[in-house]
């Protein structure tokens, strides 16, 4: 648990470094355009990132009272246990589709579609439509080989840089990062990985479209946009329709 909290650490502190600006302007976008008031994060471990999200969304809208809800299959007792303004954690234990069911908001999702296998993103996607819950999902994961799947081996310096930036300071945090590089390994091996398990725009539109033609009223769009100077980029799921009367 210990690691796996670096590792969720330090991802979360490159998220809010603006690896995902455009994705906050689509999800303000989605939520205008719906008329949501809550940012519902789906998979949100710790979720350090939320707060920080959530304010710039607010000022994008202009509008103050916009919250978050943070959910997560296994929830993070550390983000509960110190609560910030406009934003609740979750204490359920929710997979994704019972987050979808259970809040009525934009469902938001960063960097996690690659943990779903097809069957799992099939159901997420059809419970999304079924409830008329509008979905904004984004993965900064791909699989290229040469330009995301090697770029890979840039991790550990980024780790080194960012370190001293995360919070809380920790002791074992500085040791394992710089004395016995236990995280730079953890973190190159978690990217490798998740890059070659990481979907194309056409994999997951062809999901999308089975979807669709069960709920003609519920329509998505993916694609991908550029990052850093186009030497990677972010693929993105949008999902929204009529909400369901209950």
């Amino acid at each position: 648990p210990v690691f796996r909290d670096y590792l969720t650490d330090f991802l979360s502190c490159v998220w809010k470094s603006g690896v995902y600006t455009n994705a906050l302007d689509m999800i303000a976008d989605l939520m205008k355009k719906t008329g949501r008031k809550q940012m519902v994060d789906l998979c949100s471990g710790r979720g350090e990132y939320v707060p920080v999200f959530l304010r710039k969304i607010r000022k994008k809208n202009e509008c103050a009272d916009l919250h978050a809800v943070q959910t997560d299959l296994y929830p993070h007792h550390i983000a509960f246990e110190a609560p910030v303004e406009g934003v609740e954690y979750c204490r359920e234990s929710l997979c994704a589709e019972d987050a979808i069911r259970k809040f009525d908001g934009v469902a938001v999702m960063f960097s996690a579609l690659h943990h779903f296998n097809e069957e799992d993103l099939e159901r997420i996607f059809r419970t999304a439509a079924q409830y008329g819950r509008p979905i904004a999902f984004f993965d900064v994961s791909q699989r290229r080989f040469f330009r995301d799947v090697l770029s890979n081996a840039g991790l550990p310096f980024l780790l080194f840089f960012f370190t001293p930036f995360i919070r809380p300071w920790r002791f074992s945090r500085f040791f394992f990062t710089y004395l016995i590089p236990v995280v730079p390994v953890l973190i190159l091996i978690d990217g490798v990985l998740s890059r070659l398990k990481a979907y194309k725009p056409s994999e997951i539109e062809a999901i999308t479209k089975k979807i669709e033609k069960e709920f003609p009223d519920y329509r998505f769009e993916v694609g991908r946009y550029p990052l850093l100077l186009h030497l990677q980029a972010v693929t993105y799921v949008i999902g929204a329709g009529k909400q369901k009367e209950e």
